[in-house]
């Protein structure tokens, strides 16, 4: 079951809330993961936040997670969204749906710069990897040495999958963060995308929808200002150790 919220604050509907709006990705993120327990292909939910094309040959479904989740938020610029065009009937590159993510996004997205801190947030979408290699999730709980994310694009009992990741954060000798879940070096962190820059445009211009989020959804404004389950008090920067 699914319900509808306005992303807007409660005395100005055109202004962002920032803490609904991150709650509810990571509420959707959450569903579409089925929280720890995970997804496989052939359960509908997964089905439908991939559209069906985990059929195709050689295709990655990271990027279908964070398409999905704008989409549930109201989101329908098709230049960055790469949804509703083809109904799932072309596959797509790696190349093609997260580079729209990336590149089409504008100022919302902004690339890590040499000993910056790590500054990811509850409810970003997380770059990693190195160029022809990247990876996409949705950020759900930092700590000081831990970043907990949604991923599709991923592997249960030998299908593909979409499922809760929690990675350790270090500093590598050559100042970049490396995220990796059981075997060093793991990934580098290359930058992230801000929903709330992506979407706060749209919603001043009464361009975004009603937000879709799973039944039983509490955050940002309904809860009074408390973030759901608390993810949304993570800092804004973390310095994590240097190895």
């Amino acid at each position: 079951m699914t319900r509808f919220i306005h992303l807007g604050m409660p005395n100005d509907p055109f202004v962002l809330d920032e803490a609904q709006l991150r709650a509810a990705i990571v509420a959707n993120a959450a569903f579409a993961c089925n929280g720890g327990e995970g997804r496989i292909h052939g359960d509908p939910v997964f089905d439908e936040v991939v559209e069906d094309r985990q059929r195709f040959p050689r295709y990655s479904g990271c990027a279908d997670l964070v398409h999905w989740c704008l989409r549930r938020c109201g989101f329908r610029n098709e230049r960055i969204l790469n949804r509703d065009d083809d109904g799932g009937k072309k596959p797509w590159r790696s190349g093609v749906n997260v580079s729209r993510l990336v590149y089409a996004a504008g100022s919302a997205f902004s690339w890590w710069k040499r000993g910056a801190l790590l500054n990811v947030i509850p409810g970003d979408m997380a770059l990693l990897g190195d160029p022809g290699r990247e990876h996409v999730c949705i950020v759900a709980e930092v700590t000081e040495q831990l970043v907990t994310s949604y991923d599709y694009g991923q592997v249960l009992g030998g299908k593909p999958a979409g499922r809760k990741v929690t990675r350790h954060v270090v500093r590598d000798g050559r100042g970049r963060w490396s995220w990796y879940e059981t075997t060093w070096p793991g990934k580098p962190f290359m930058e992230r995308l801000d929903p709330c820059a992506l979407l706060s445009g749209p919603l001043s211009r009464g361009e975004l929808l009603p937000a879709e989020v799973p039944d039983g959804f509490v955050g940002g404004s309904d809860a009074g200002g408390a973030p759901a389950n608390g993810s949304l008090d993570a800092p804004d920067a973390v310095s994590l150790p240097v190895v």
